[in-house]
């Protein structure tokens, strides 16, 4: 039988409580529809206080491919009901004493997982988004300030440039765009076979494809996992946690 000690070490190690320079980031137990779990940020001084969700409701929805343009007006329902604002997409609470907290953190995390639902609910997806763009954007919603461009030198001892370099800790995540065009495949398998190949230590490989793009065939797929694993833009959101937890580093 369990115990509650286990359980409660278990839940700890994801649902954990990070001092920034700025606040503090809680990770809560609501979850967004792309399976990502919600984060609030906890601002103030010794007794006031404020929980913000940083627009990360919004920001999961854009990060598909949507185009809000009043985000405000689109959550006030939802964010009215637990008593909070919004002001430009990001859901804040009143200030509050420290005795509120433990309600004002549910209050915004329930109140940005609602809100993402609505509007995924609600909004059309682009068919024509930026994918690079849209890419880089859903990796600032889960590894905020862990997102940044990389430089890796292949075994042929050239360099070779990475929009997105996830950091976590030791490990690195490069996590590859490619669109469907024969030079940018070519390109983005040389320089992730020629990275793979110097085998860095604590570093995964993924190339990411849009899969929202039907005109994909068999032999280009087979071309990409030459470079790396690939992964299609709609698994991304349940494959990136698993490769942030995960102790295999294998490429």
């Amino acid at each position: 039988m369990i115990t509650a000690d286990a359980l409660i070490n278990a839940m700890s190690s994801v649902f954990r409580a990070t001092q920034q320079h700025d606040g503090v980031c809680v990770t809560t137990h609501c979850l967004y529809p792309s399976g990502e779990y919600v984060r609030v940020k906890v601002y103030g001084g010794e007794s006031s206080f404020v929980v913000s969700d940083e627009g990360r409701s919004v920001r999961e929805v854009e990060a598909a491919g949507a185009s809000i343009d009043r985000p405000d007006k689109a959550i006030r329902t939802v964010v009215e009901s637990y008593g909070l604002s919004s002001q430009h997409g990001v859901i804040r609470s009143r200030h509050i004493g420290i005795d509120m907290l433990p309600i004002a953190i549910a209050s915004v995390a329930n109140a940005s997982k609602e809100s993402a639902e609505w509007l995924f609910e609600r909004t059309k997806l682009s068919p024509t988004r930026d994918f690079k763009a849209l890419l880089r954007g859903m990796l600032e919603v889960k590894f905020p300030a862990n997102v940044r461009p990389g430089q890796f030198v292949g075994n042929s001892n050239k360099p070779h440039k990475f929009e997105s370099v996830v950091s976590l800790g030791h490990r690195q995540i490069i996590v590859d765009p490619v669109v469907r065009d024969a030079s940018a495949i070519n390109s983005r398998v040389v320089a992730n076979m020629d990275v793979r190949n110097a085998n860095i230590p604590d570093l995964v490989q993924r190339i990411v494809y849009d899969d929202l793009d039907q005109g994909w065939g068999a032999e280009e797929l087979n071309l990409l996992q030459l470079g790396a694993t690939a992964v299609p833009y709609s698994r991304l959101h349940s494959v990136l946690p698993r490769l942030a937890q995960s102790a295999d580093l294998t490429h």
